[in-house]
């Protein structure tokens, strides 16, 4: 018996970007990058040093309290970040 792939509820269906992720992640993946795309949404550059190596960036969100902290560490090709996501979850740039 076949199963019927279970399409994911989409929160914003009028993001391009979303719905192709929902064609190509599981559900439960898909669900963890809708989340973190949405907080993505509410982002935005405070303050910046791109003077020199490392870059580093001080991001804000648009209802929330705090601000986080990415470095680009163009040499070793590392990214850091303050909620230590990049270390978590992955760590590479294209």
């Amino acid at each position: 018996m076949k199963h019927a792939k279970k399409i994911p509820r989409l929160k914003s269906s009028y993001s391009n970007v979303l719905q192709q992720m929902s064609k190509l992640y599981t559900p439960t993946i898909f669900d963890l990058f809708q989340n973190e795309y949405q907080l993505f949404e509410t982002c935005f550059v405070k303050n910046m040093n791109i003077q020199k190596s490392p870059l580093d960036f001080v991001i804000d969100m648009l209802r929330d309290s705090g601000e986080g902290r990415v470095s680009f560490k163009l040499d070793k090709n590392l990214i850091c970040c303050s909620c230590f996501k990049f270390e978590s979850f992955g760590n590479t740039l294209l």
